[in-house]
């Protein structure tokens, strides 16, 4: 059959593309994520201040967009239990400290993984 040596050639580039991989991940291996799933970290527990980290970059770029010189809507979206809700519970804190911003955004949220609707109040 003519199509063998395709095959083959094939084969081999799988080969040697699956060898590359196993040598980059034993040369880098996956860094153990610093978020641990569960509830939503909020600032008026304590013991949550120092288990909130690692999202200033988000803050900032969230800041950028909520300047006064802009106007839309900011969506923040991402996989389940990766801490979405507990940036929203600490937004009103990181932008009222450094932008005065905190008290002028509205910030409802709705998590849609649940069957609830958002409360109709948080849109007036």
């Amino acid at each position: 059959m003519r199509l063998w040596s395709t095959v083959d050639l094939w084969l081999d580039v799988i080969r040697d593309e699956s060898a590359k991989l196993t040598r980059e991940v034993a040369e880098h291996p996956e860094v153990p994520s610093a978020f641990i799933a569960g509830p939503p970290l909020t600032p008026e527990r304590a013991e949550n201040r120092t288990l909130f980290k690692g999202r200033s970059d988000i803050i900032k770029l969230i800041e950028h967009d909520l300047a006064p010189d802009r106007r839309g809507i900011l969506l923040v979206t991402g996989q389940r239990c990766m801490g979405q809700t507990s940036l929203f519970n600490y937004l009103p804190t990181y932008l009222g400290t450094s932008t005065g911003l905190g008290s002028m955004a509205v910030c409802p949220s709705w998590d849609v993984g649940t069957t609830r609707s958002p409360d109709p109040a948080l849109f007036d």
